[in-house]
Order: C-alpha cells, then sequence, then structure tokens
C-alpha cells in the first residue's frame, strides 16, 4: 500500500487474506466487511489461553479499528486514550512510547501474551518543522534537497534507536518471546526523490512495473532456539502471521493451508503474483494455487457467516 492503507496490511497479517482478491475501488475490509467469526491471529492464539491486545495511539474510531480488533477477538484494545502523557516525537506518540507500553503489558501478563502494536511516530506528512527541533540526519547528494526524505530519515533513525531498546530488553527475559516487525507501507515522499532512489523496477515483466515502491522491510526474531539461524526471503504480508503462527508451533487447517500456499505462490498482492520460478505474473492469468486461495479466503471472509 504505497503511501497509505494501514489498515488494508493489518488486515492481511492478522487473517491470511490478501488485498489481491478484494475490488478495486477504495475497499478498505475493515470499513466495508463484516469481521466477525473471520478466523485471525487473536482468535486462535485466544483459544490457546493467550491474552491478546491490539495496541494502536491515534483515535479507537480509525479505521474502524476498536470494531473490528472487537470482532477479531482481542480482549482489549489500547488506543490513545490509554496512553498516559506519552513522550510525542514529529506530533505523534513515539515509538519509545509505544514500546515502554509493550514491556508494561508483558511485565503484567498473567498468562502467555499476544500484543499487536500499530506505532503512529513516522507517520506523513514530512516537512522539516515536524521535528520540532530535533536534529535531522545529513543526506549525501543528490538526496539532501529532498526536506521529506531528511524529515522521513530522521524519523528512522529515531525508530531504530527505540527498536534497539526493546531488542535488548526482551533478549534478556527468562520467557521465550517471539517478536515480528514489519514496516505496514512506504512513506509519500517527493516523486523525485523515489525517482532517484529506485533507478530500475523489481519487474521485468510489464505487470509489475515500479513494484520497489511496494517493498517493506520486515524481522522476526527470539530469544529462544526456533531452530532456524538465519533466513532472509521475499514474501507479502499476508503469509507473515501465519508463518509467525507455524513457529510459535500453533497451526489451525486455515492458516496451515495459507502458510502452505506460500510455496507455490511466495508473494501476492494486488499488483500481481510470483510463482515458484520467481516469475511475476498479472492477477488474471490463470493459475489453480491463486484459484484455491480465492476460494478459501472467500470461504473465511464470508461463507462461514451463513
Amino acid at each position: 500500500q504505497y503511501g497509505g492503507g494501514t489498515c488494508n496490511t493489518e488486515f492481511e497479517f492478522l487473517t491470511g487474506s490478501t488485498m489481491a482478491f478484494v475490488p478495486n475501488g477504495g475497499i478498505y475490509p475493515y470499513q466495508n466487511y463484516d469481521l466477525k467469526n473471520v478466523e485471525n491471529l487473536a482468535a486462535v492464539l485466544g483459544k490457546h489461553n493467550y491474552t491478546t491486545i491490539a495496541v494502536h495511539p491515534a483515535h479507537e474510531g480509525n479505521w474502524n479499528s476498536e470494531k473490528v480488533y472487537q470482532d477479531f477477538g482481542f480482549d482489549r484494545f489500547l488506543s490513545i486514550q490509554h496512553f498516559e502523557n506519552p513522550a510525542y516525537y514529529h506530533g505523534y506518540v513515539s515509538d519509545r512510547a509505544v514500546y515502554q507500553n509493550i514491556i508494561e503489558e508483558y511485565e503484567n501478563k498473567k498468562q502467555p501474551l499476544f500484543l499487536f502494536a500499530v506505532t503512529m511516530q513516522n507517520h506523513g506528512g514530512y516537512s522539516l518543522d515536524t521535528l520540532h527541533g530535533a536534529e535531522a540526519i545529513k543526506l549525501k547528494d543528490p538526496f539532501s534537497k529532498y526536506e521529506k526524505a531528511v524529515t522521513y530519515m530522521t524519523l528512522l533513525k529515531e525508530s531504530d534507536t527505540a527498536f534497539e531498546e526493546l531488542y535488548h530488553y526482551f533478549m534478556q527475559v527468562d520467557e521465550p518471546v517471539l517478536i515480528c516487525m514489519f514496516g505496514d507501507h512506504q512513506p509519500d515522499l517527493a516523486g523525485g526523490f523515489i525517482d532517484d532512489l529506485c533507478s530500475a523496477d523489481l519487474l521485468e515483466s510489464g505487470s509489475g512495473k515500479n513494484m520497489q515502491r511496494f517493498v517493506v522491510p520486515y524481522i522476526v526474531f527470539s530469544n529462544y532456539d526456533i531452530g532456524i539461524d538465519s533466513v532472509e526471503k521475499n514474501t507479502s504480508v499476508n503469509y507473515l502471521g501465519a508463518s509467525l503462527l507455524a513457529l510459535a508451533g500453533y497451526q489451525t487447517p486455515y492458516f496451515a493451508l495459507i502458510h502452505e500456499m506460500e510455496r507455490d505462490i511466495p508473494i501476492i498482492n494486488a499488483k500481481g503474483y510470483v510463482t515458484g520460478d520467481q516469475t511475476w505474473h498479472s492477477l488474471e492469468k490463470n493459475n489453480q494455487f491463486i484459484d484455491q486461495y480465492r476460494l478459501v479466503q472467500y470461504y473465511n471472509l464470508f461463507e462461514k457467516h451463513k
């Protein structure tokens, strides 16, 4: 979701669904669909005696979040109203304040905890004066002329420092902890900066030009041995939740199928999909795995209500 659509990324991560099968034209599942009884990570882990908490330091009505989190089965939703005098950065609750909240919830838990947090610190817009006197980083030419990029990179530096603190905290706790951090979408920066940065398309086919604009980083780490030393791979966010569930040792037939689908369709989004030979295709191109995925998603989102 380039430059917006956070709730759609949440939707993909939590439900294993893909926006590839959602009609174009401003459809946001959080706002347009009834998501009660839809299989999702919170509902699955809640059945395994986890306390499930959603955190988003913004108004609870944003993207219809309060109702959706309730329908998903989260035990609690901590919106901006639940933060007492948090530190702000760039005009939003800082990442560090959110991470401190995560640590507090962890330390006060009475049973296993699944916490899904959405940060706000790096939200647009990106004029330099939004840093309110904080020292901006220096970008080398030709990027130094892009004010929005300077602001955004300064925010990223602050985020990195805060995340490093979170990492070191959880690496020293005694209980097993699995953490995933990922971006919801790229920032809406000046077009010239993007053009200078992305000199070539990721795709060779004409169906997926400028796909670099839809790539975001993610990291998964644990403070215990999960049997994997180090893996780097490209994926799409609809598979990420299913992968985490498997790493944590939990599974359902639905999420097992989503996890298995990644072997044949390792990447899928609203622009197209990748097959096992690393070739990109248009969504209009017939594929048995795409057809199967479409049916499974339709059942999870709609048929279960009947």
